[in-house]
């Protein structure tokens, strides 16, 4: 518990959080500066889901949330947030997945959401979703994806990875 709430607490100082959701214990984080952008991406541990959870079709495997802060400064008047995702198995046995995306635009002040848009994917063994959009300085985005894998008769794993890149513009 400890080395997670280290985790957490370095990423709060470079301006990027994370949510897990329930069933994830163990995720690998990386947040990536790159000059003008900053790549956060989450890859969940492997895990076989919770067959019908939610509704789901088969074994929903949970993700996370990722979000990036477009700071206000001299040089950067608005920021692009780029959203990919992808669920993959762990064993290409020909198994459907299917996975949601939701990219958020938020207030920081109030917390609101002030604009999102859902992106969802089908395929076998892997599928990934994108999306893009243009925000001001001061506002955050996030990117919270989840998938299901097919309830088949051979057992299999899957992992989800959620990435968020700020691009910063002048």
């Amino acid at each position: 518990m400890r080395k997670i709430t280290a985790l957490l607490l370095a990423l709060a100082a470079v301006g990027a959080t994370a949510q897990t959701a329930a069933a994830d214990t163990h995720a690998d984080f990386q947040v990536i500066p790159y000059g003008a952008s900053k790549i956060f991406k989450c890859i969940t541990d492997q895990q076989v889901g919770v067959l019908g959870q939610y509704d789901a079709w088969g074994y929903y495997v949970d993700g996370y949330t990722v979000e990036l802060y477009c700071p206000p400064s001299n040089t950067t008047t608005t920021c692009v947030a780029w959203e990919a995702s992808t669920i993959s198995t762990e064993s290409t046995r020909g198994q459907r997945v299917t996975q949601n995306a939701r990219l958020r635009v938020i207030n920081p002040m109030t917390g609101d959401v002030v604009w999102f848009r859902d992106q969802s994917c089908s395929g076998i063994n892997s599928c990934s979703n994108s999306d893009a959009v243009r925000i001001r300085t001061g506002q955050k985005a996030s990117v919270r994806c989840n998938g299901v894998r097919e309830n088949a008769m051979v057992n299999n794993r899957a992992y989800n990875t959620c990435e968020i890149r700020m691009d910063y513009e002048g």
